[in-house]
């Protein structure tokens, strides 16, 4: 898979660059067939006489990876209380240094986890989760145009 298959939720498209020869000899001729079998992968939304509707490249990985970063975020979130849990519980009966020992472990175990957190905010919530399921791809037959529904809800 080339690295520009994975381009647009996250990253930006990169743009006025030259072409790489991979994508040089990739390019598909007019005319000339490249033998390759059509795959569907419910890739047709809808279809009439005007337009052919299909989805977006990232339709079938849409909720895998907040799926795997919820159940991380309960797994350590759940770690994370038990062992504030177990030292507090603990605190009356440990001699004071060791106190002190515990409340260090469990600030660098805090510390650990709050980038965590953030990287899950930032990098799936915010471009997964409160999302659109999908952006529509148009090809209107009549006008001879092409409709994109952008990230940002935007049509172009």
């Amino acid at each position: 898979m080339s690295a520009m298959a994975r381009d647009g939720l996250l990253s930006k498209f990169w743009v006025k660059r030259p072409l790489t020869r991979q994508e040089m000899a990739d390019r598909l001729l007019p005319g000339k067939s490249c033998g390759a079998e059509p795959q569907n992968l419910l890739g047709t939304i809808r279809m009439n006489s005007t337009f052919l509707e299909i989805r977006d490249k990232f339709l079938l990985e849409k909720g895998l990876w907040t799926f795997w970063s919820l159940f991380s975020f309960v797994l350590f979130g759940g770690l994370l209380i038990d062992l504030s849990v177990t030292t507090f519980f603990k605190w009356p009966t440990s001699a004071e240094a060791r106190r002190q020992e515990y409340v260090l472990f469990l600030l660098f175990i805090y510390a650990m986890f709050i980038p965590f957190i953030l990287f899950v905010w930032r990098f799936r919530f915010r471009t997964e989760s409160f999302r659109y399921t999908h952006y529509p791809i148009r090809f209107n037959r009549r006008t001879r145009r092409v409709h994109v529904f952008r990230l940002d809800g935007t049509v172009m």
